[in-house]
């Protein structure tokens, strides 16, 4: 189950991946145009029961996993020294002067632009979009853009130290991976399918979204079957 799909949706994300039983092509790229639920706050339990009722009947869901990514504004480390950064609060009062950089769904996501607005009054002076993560980052890294906005499963965080800002009015929802299966799918292959995405934290999200998105990447099958092994081990 490599990674969860970026959503502007509160809670869950369906994911077709290569051990998911029954992968169904664009099946749903984005639950807040799938449930209609807009910038309405919905707990996980919500959202599930919304995919169920706008599923094909063949189609189910299964347990989701415990690994959880979400947007998060972050900044460099020597920013965050500098201005004392530790949380949105903190950057509220650097907002007016600030270049946030983001991915091109950022600003229509009813937690974007607009939420940073109505729960920190953080109104960037300019919100610059890129087309990719790794121009996000060396943008950040090269001081074009003064924070961005990443998903936390991103090892790009990781990789060049980033600080995550906290999110103490839980702006930004967390989503999780939810595997879709077939309706008919056995009883014994739900139980396997179970007990896999109960082992999904979101450290191994990271993982699987580092051997995917790399340079000279795993396909998501090999991820699958690395992950599976050395979850084995």
């Amino acid at each position: 189950m490599p990674g969860a799909t970026p959503t502007a949706a509160p809670g869950a994300t369906p994911s077709a991946a290569p051990t998911d039983p029954a992968p169904e092509g664009g099946l749903a790229a984005d639950l807040s145009e799938l449930l209609g639920l807009g910038d309405a706050r919905a707990d996980d339990d919500d959202v599930l029961a919304g995919v169920r009722e706008v599923l094909p009947e063949h189609l189910r869901v299964l347990a989701p996993a415990p690994a959880e990514n979400r947007v998060a504004v972050v900044v460099t480390r020597p920013t965050a020294v500098e201005l004392e950064l530790s949380d949105l609060e903190d950057l509220a009062p650097e907002c007016a002067q600030l270049v946030l950089g983001t991915d091109r769904a950022f600003v229509a996501r009813p937690e974007g632009r607009e939420g940073l607005e109505d729960a920190y009054g953080c109104t960037p002076e300019r919100v610059v979009p890129h087309g990719s993560t790794e121009e996000l980052v060396g943008a950040l890294l090269a001081d074009e853009v003064g924070a961005a906005a990443l998903f936390t499963a991103s090892p790009e965080i990781e990789d060049n130290a980033l600080v995550v800002l906290g999110d103490p009015l839980d702006v930004f929802v967390p989503q999780q991976v939810v595997p879709v299966a077939a309706r008919d799918l056995p009883d014994e292959a739900v139980r396997v399918v179970d007990e896999v995405s109960a082992a999904v934290d979101t450290e191994d999200l990271v993982l699987m979204t580092r051997m995917t998105t790399a340079q000279d990447p795993y396909t998501p099958e090999e991820t699958a079957q690395y992950w599976l092994r050395e979850e084995r081990d």
